[in-house]
């Protein structure tokens, strides 16, 4: 019985999360789309510009992962943003795995470190730091090689990873905010239900009465 209980709850609380992030994912695209003249810009003016500002794609995917503190939360937003920016952004397709590679790897670090169970801050910076690796990998694939040296590719690699974490920061102050300002939020992961409190014994309540 109790069982059966547990899992009507989770069905609402799967399903909220899962309309959270795609909320998340689908203003996340908005901001993909409105900043996409900027970063074109920034991308043919130079690489290490770029590192810095396009970072900026992740934010999105970042604060689902605070906000709804769910595994897959991370991958589940950025691969709505990047569905959506699709049509509008000069990466067409290769938006997918610009966006949602990154996600993946934050994704696992997180896992690996039991980041939805613990809330661990040293593992949420790990992993963003990850991300910011996994998407210099993939910049070096599209950087014309006319521009690339090493000193380009050393400070290509400082803002990607130092970007990510900022976006983590970010992710952090702006779940925060959205805890003051009083926003209804989902249960975390493992966290247990204040109705599941032991109830008061009869002889408690007889004290009291």
């Amino acid at each position: 019985m109790r069982a059966g209980q547990r899992d009507q709850g989770r069905a609402p609380s799967t399903t909220r999360a899962l309309l959270h992030s795609a909320v998340i994912g689908a203003a996340s695209a908005i901001v993909i789309v409105l900043l996409g003249p900027v970063l074109l810009t920034a991308a043919l003016a130079s690489p290490v510009v770029y590192s810095l500002l396009g970072s900026v794609h992740i934010l999105g995917p970042l604060i689902a992962g605070r906000w709804v503190r769910r595994p897959g939360s991370v991958l589940l937003t950025a691969f709505v943003a990047a569905l959506l920016a699709v049509p509008f952004t000069s990466l067409g397709l290769l938006t997918i795995p610009a966006l949602c590679l990154p996600a993946a790897a934050i994704e696992a670090v997180l896992a690996l470190g039991g980041f939805w169970r613990t809330g661990r801050p040293l593992v949420w910076f790990a992993a963003a730091g990850v991300g910011g690796l996994v998407i210099f990998a993939i910049s070096l694939t599209v950087i014309d090689p006319r521009v690339l040296s090493g000193g380009v590719v050393a400070l290509t690699l400082a803002g990607r990873v130092g970007a990510y974490l900022a976006m983590a920061a970010v992710a952090v102050l702006a779940e925060r905010a959205l805890t003051r300002a009083g926003v209804a939020r989902l249960r975390p992961a493992g966290t247990p239900r204040a109705a599941s409190a032991p109830k008061a014994s009869q002889h408690d309540r007889g004290s009291a009465g």
